[in-house]
């Protein structure tokens, strides 16, 4: 994966640098699946002065499509925390579009087989207590 950081007008401390790597670590993951050479990422973080205002803006380019996100915080830390949590979960959406699953809806495939067998434990129990 080719990678390209820019700080603008500041010079992080070694701590945000570091917590960067482990952020992209593990992004990395969940690219695995990926070529290589097909996936840039690209992290730019700006500093206003002015407002003591710092801008996230992670872009993701992957074979098929380009994932963004961009967080405006006043927390440094906080602001590369969501963004990259913004990414990996348009990834993921975006892999499972690959794999065909965005049609099937699990969450709702899950609450229809509760209610079934809700439905069959009321049914049961009421032909038990008619039977006798």
């Amino acid at each position: 994966m080719q990678s390209n950081v820019e700080f603008k007008d500041f010079e992080p401390p070694k701590q945000i640098t570091s917590l960067v790597d482990r952020l992209t670590s593990k992004l990395e993951k969940n690219i695995k699946t990926f070529s290589s050479d097909a996936v840039r990422l690209r992290l730019m973080v700006e500093h206003n002065s002015a407002r003591k205002l710092y801008t996230a803006s992670l872009t993701l380019d992957v074979p098929g499509k380009t994932i963004a996100g961009k967080e405006e915080q006043h927390d440094f830390q906080a602001a590369l925390r969501v963004v990259f949590e913004e990414v990996d979960r348009q990834l993921k959406k975006y892999k499972a579009n690959l794999r065909k699953e965005h049609w099937k809806r699990p969450n709702r495939r899950e609450q229809v087989r509760e209610m079934k067998a809700q439905a069959a434990s009321l049914a049961e129990e009421n032909r038990e207590a008619s039977g006798t």
